[in-house]
C-alpha cells in the first residue's frame, strides 16, 4: 500500500505542474517576440506591423520583431506559424487577404484558417473605397450605378489581381448594384492604380493609403467608401450604404493571430498591449498619415469579427462566381 507520504507527493504532482505553466506564462515574453508578416517587406501590412511592434518594443520587457516570410500568397508565413510553438513567441500578423481570403478562394490550404491559429487582436482597418478616372461622367455613386447599368459590359474595373480583396470588392459592388463591369487583372495594386491613372481602366477598389495623393491632386475621383461607417479619414465621401446598397461593408484589415493551442493568458495579455499601443496618440497619428486606423480588440471579439469576415467573404466568392484557386 502507498504511504501517506506517497499519497500526498501524488496529490501534488498536478498542482506543481499547474504553477510551473503560470510561471511560464507570467514571464511571457522571455525571450524577443517574432510577428511574422506573411508578405515580402515594404508593403502596407508589413509598415504597420513595423510601427506598432516599435511601440511595443518601448513599453514590453523584450523587443518585438517583424520577420517577413512571404511565398504563395501568404500561406508560407501562416503555414510556417500554425506550426510553431505556441508559447507566444512566435505569432502572425495576418491581413483580410491571408486571413479570410486565402481560405475562400484557394482548394488546398495547408492549415485549418479556424483551428490551426488563436486570435488575439484586431490591429488596424484600412478603409476601402470606389476611386474612377476623372473622365467618368458621374459626380457620385447613384449616377455611376445608372450609367454602369445604360451601359452593360462597356465599363472596366481593374485589380491587383484574380482573387484579391480589390478584386473581391469590386466583384461584391457589381454583384450587390446589379451592374456588369469587365475586370481587368494587374501584377499588383500600383500597377493597378497607374492603369485608372491613365484612363486604361474606369474604376479600382483601393484602399486611402494608396489613393490619397492621387485624390488631392484630381487624379482619380472618390465616389464612396465600401465600409458600413464614414472613414474620419475622408470624413465627405459617403458609404455605399447611405447610398442605397443597405448594409454594404467591405474592408480591408490587419489583426494579430498565434498557433493553435496559445495559452489564454497570453493571448490576452498581448492583446492588452496592443491596446495600450494603440492609445499612444504618436503612433495613432503615424498610422492615420498612412490612411489607417488604429484597432484594438480582446481575443474573443476577433475571434467573433474573423468567423463573420469568413463566411461573409465564402459568400461573396459564390455570389460573384470567382473561380477557386
Amino acid at each position: 500500500m502507498l504511504s501517506r507520504r506517497t499519497l500526498a507527493g501524488v496529490a501534488l504532482l498536478p498542482l506543481a505542474a499547474g504553477l510551473r505553466a503560470a510561471r511560464a506564462q507570467e514571464a511571457w515574453p522571455s525571450r524577443p517576440v517574432r510577428w511574422v508578416v506573411p508578405f515580402p517587406p515594404g508593403g502596407g501590412i508589413d509598415v504597420v506591423a513595423r510601427l506598432v511592434a516599435q511601440r511595443l518594443t518601448d513599453i514590453m520587457p523584450k523587443p518585438f520583431l517583424v520577420e517577413n516570410m512571404g511565398g504563395g500568397s501568404g500561406v508560407v508565413g501562416s503555414a510556417a506559424v500554425a506550426r510553431a510553438e505556441p508559447d507566444g513567441h512566435a505569432l502572425l500578423f495576418q491581413s483580410y487577404s491571408s486571413a479570410v481570403v486565402n481560405p475562400a478562394t484557394m482548394r488546398n490550404l495547408p492549415y485549418d484558417p479556424v483551428a490551426a491559429f488563436t486570435p488575439i487582436s484586431l490591429v488596424a482597418m484600412m478603409p476601402m473605397l470606389i476611386v474612377v478616372h476623372p473622365s467618368v461622367p458621374a459626380q457620385n455613386i447613384r449616377e455611376f450605378i445608372a450609367l454602369l447599368k445604360a451601359n452593360p459590359g462597356k465599363y472596366t474595373y481593374g485589380s491587383s489581381g484574380p482573387r484579391t480583396s480589390p478584386h473581391l470588392g469590386a466583384a461584391l459592388f457589381c454583384e450587390r448594384a446589379g451592374v456588369e463591369m469587365v475586370h481587368v487583372p494587374y501584377r499588383g495594386t500600383g500597377p493597378a492604380a497607374q492603369a485608372l491613372l491613365s484612363g486604361e481602366i474606369t474604376m479600382v477598389v483601393d484602399s486611402i493609403t494608396t489613393q490619397r495623393g492621387f485624390m488631392q491632386a484630381g487624379r482619380s475621383r472618390p465616389l464612396a467608401m465600401l465600409g458600413r461607417t464614414r472613414s474620419a479619414l475622408l470624413p465627405d465621401v459617403p458609404t455605399l450604404a447611405e447610398s442605397g446598397l443597405a448594409d454594404f461593408d467591405f474592408n480591408f484589415w490587419a489583426a494579430l493571430f498565434g498557433p493553435a493551442g496559445l495559452p489564454t493568458e497570453i493571448a490576452t495579455r498581448q492583446a492588452e498591449a496592443i491596446g495600450e499601443a494603440m492609445r499612444e496618440p504618436g503612433l495613432a497619428a503615424r498610422l492615420a498619415d498612412l490612411g489607417v486606423e488604429a484597432k484594438a480588440s480582446t481575443p474573443a471579439e476577433l475571434d467573433r469579427f474573423f468567423r463573420h469576415e469568413l463566411q461573409a467573404t465564402r459568400e461573396i466568392v459564390r455570389r460573384a462566381r470567382i473561380d477557386l484557386e
